[in-house]
């Protein structure tokens, strides 16, 4: 991830997914083309890296849990990278939420699984 990267960057951004796009294609049959070609958005740039910010929360009036998932910032850069490399690709979340190991129970949802349920 890098911010010249976004889809608002403009000519840096256009520039550096269409020259992805063209070492995807295999020139001769000697060059395979792009294969697995990853991607990867990760800890610096945290609106682009984590999809809910928040964590899950249990809405007091109504007792039902709330997520607070929000891809806009992700798509920015995913999208374009997508369309240049096409399906051959991997989408690896690498950064998780700051608040997931630190969410205080009694505040927030609970995804324990019950073991003596039957």
């Amino acid at each position: 991830i890098n911010p010249l990267l976004a889809s608002t960057a403009g000519h840096i951004s256009e520039n550096t997914f269409h020259s992805l796009k063209e070492l995807g294609r295999p020139s001769d049959t000697s060059r395979q083309g792009l294969e697995r070609t990853r991607y990867a958005p990760w800890f610096p740039y945290p609106l682009w890296a984590v999809a809910e910010q928040h964590p899950p929360r249990v809405n007091k009036a109504t007792g039902e849990c709330e997520t607070f998932w929000n891809f806009d910032g992700m798509l920015s850069q995913l999208l374009p990278f997508w369309s240049s490399v096409g399906g051959a690709s991997v989408f690896s979340l690498s950064t998780y939420p700051a608040w997931l190991g630190s969410a205080d129970p009694d505040e927030h949802c609970n995804f324990s699984y019950n073991w003596n349920s039957t």
